[in-house]
């Protein structure tokens, strides 16, 4: 009898081990962006998949807390907020935030972003007019997706787009 309790508590403890290493193999959080990325065609913003093995300080909750926080207006108004994390590089973006600056050293001594760690928020279905040209109208966008560093939460940019 004390030999099948031992082959179910040895099968228990194997099949709990398994189920560890194939959640942290497998589960693979933002490989790909669900969000509409339309607003950086015009720039040369790349999008890459992050390291699974290595997650970023600050973590989705926490940047969806910030973003909210940041943007109280637009968290209100929208019908849905969409979080990812994601690798960004970019070159054309070198105006960031002394905060930001002094929180990632990288980014700092790079001047612009490199496959830097972050959370796309996307605030979507909101309403904000810009401004239009001499006699045109203005544009109206739908959506607004801030760039917060995912080390430090700090915002590095965003984008309004339809």
């Amino acid at each position: 009898m004390k030999k099948i309790y031992l082959i179910f508590a040895t099968l228990a403890v194997c099949l709990a081990v398994g189920g560890i290493v194939f959640w942290q193999v497998f589960s693979k959080p933002a490989m790909t962006t669900e969000h509409d990325i339309s607003g950086f065609t015009k720039s040369d913003t790349k999008f890459d998949s992050p390291d699974p093995q290595s997650p970023p300080a600050f973590d989705i909750k926490a940047a969806y807390n910030r973003a909210i926080k940041m943007y109280p207006q637009a968290a209100k108004e929208c019908s849905s907020v969409n979080v990812d994390y994601q690798l960004v590089t970019t070159t054309s973006m070198e105006a960031f935030s002394p905060e930001a600056l002094e929180k990632n050293p990288k980014l700092k001594a790079d001047g612009h972003m490199i496959k830097t760690p972050a959370y796309l928020v996307t605030f979507n279905g909101i309403y904000d007019e810009g401004h239009g040209g001499i006699g045109a109208p203005p544009p109206v966008f739908t959506k607004l997706t801030i760039l917060l560093d995912a080390n430090s939460g700090e915002e590095l940019f965003g984008v309004e787009h339809n």
